[in-house]
């Protein structure tokens, strides 16, 4: 169970490490099917989701806390998502 804190904690880590994390709300954007949670991503672009999984995979980040994800306001959650393998 992740508290407010412990969010915002795992936020304020990331963003030492990496300078282009932000932190979304799901109920602002399509690609989420439950709007009630508070996400970090990092606001880097890639070709494509392996490329996205490989930066995960190059900073130590594992699948419980990195992944591909599309994000947008206008494409709904299906095929948004690629985990590492």
């Amino acid at each position: 169970m992740w508290s407010r804190q412990a969010i915002l904690d795992e936020f304020l880590a990331l963003r030492l490490r990496f300078n282009d994390v932000r932190l979304l709300w799901t109920g602002e954007w399509t690609v989420f099917d439950d709007p009630g949670w508070w996400v970090t991503v990092a606001a880097a672009t890639f070709a494509g989701p392996d490329q996205a999984n490989a930066w995960c995979a190059a900073n130590g980040l594992d699948r419980d806390h990195c992944f591909a994800k599309l994000v947008s306001t206008t494409v709904p959650p299906e095929g948004t998502t690629l985990y590492q393998r």
